[in-house]
């Protein structure tokens, strides 16, 4: 069995966020929650989703995979109203998704989830962190993307920083540890990741997470972790260091 109900904006957020990288998703609902985890395609970015059952309004929920397009469902939630909730239900004998949305009851034909694999997740121990607001990391990745395609974040007891060297110009954001939320550094760190993959993730969170925190270390991947649904759920996007021009 699989039921539940939701508030449209955390279903938003759920699609949204995977949307970033990846056109379909796996879905595993328990009686926890939701768990997903995608790569995209050239394996260069990751997320790890998981929503807590106290995320939704309505839960009863028991061991299922699922595989969606995630534009059907993005499309669906574009209708709902202010005070409308999403009814979900799945009926393994026919093979159904059914999402009601107010007065919109769609059907969806979901993908045979037995020809996708969940990508392996990377477990990184990485010392260096820094958590700052979700707005102030946007604000600074946009300044970044005005310059060139590769930004370099350093981290040190003091400050925060993100660089971009172009042919021509550059541009550095610096806060220091008195204007973020939290930051450890036992040692100056310091990678350099693509734009195109970072920018894009925070753009989307902005406004709907309060702060994130970014986990990195010389040359190594980075971890980009936020709550969503008012902390019922939780998200870390991984995103592969850029070294010597190879992602």
């Amino acid at each position: 069995m699989l039921q539940f109900t939701a508030r449209p904006e955390t279903m938003r957020t759920i699609v949204d966020v995977l949307s970033v990288i990846v056109d379909e998703a796996r879905m595993r609902f328990s009686a926890d929650g939701l768990d997903i985890n995608v790569v995209d395609a050239s394996h260069v970015a990751l997320i790890k989703m998981h929503v807590d059952a106290a995320a939704f309004e309505t839960w009863d929920v028991e061991e299922t995979i699922i595989a969606i397009e995630l534009s059907k469902l993005r499309d669906l939630l574009k209708l709902a109203g202010p005070d409308d909730l999403v009814d979900v239900s799945y009926d393994a004998s026919v093979g159904q998704f059914d999402i009601k949305v107010g007065e919109v009851d769609r059907s969806i034909r979901p993908i045979d989830h037995t020809l996708m694999k969940d990508p392996k997740v990377p477990e990184l121990e990485l010392k260096s962190k820094v958590k700052i607001a979700s707005n102030k990391l946007h604000k600074a990745l946009q300044a970044a993307r005005l310059v060139g395609e590769l930004v370099t974040l350093s981290l040190d007891p003091r400050q925060f920083n993100l660089h971009v060297q172009g042919d021509q110009d550059s541009v550095s954001v610096s806060h220091e540890a008195g204007q973020l939320e939290d930051l450890v550094a036992e040692k100056p760190v310091k990678s350099t990741y693509s734009t195109n993959y970072l920018q894009p993730i925070v753009k989307v969170i902005d406004g709907a997470v309060g702060s994130v925190e970014l986990c990195f270390d010389d040359k190594y991947p980075l971890n980009l972790n936020f709550e969503i649904a008012d902390g019922a759920g939780n998200v870390t996007y991984f995103l592969a260091p850029r070294i010597d021009d190879t992602i």
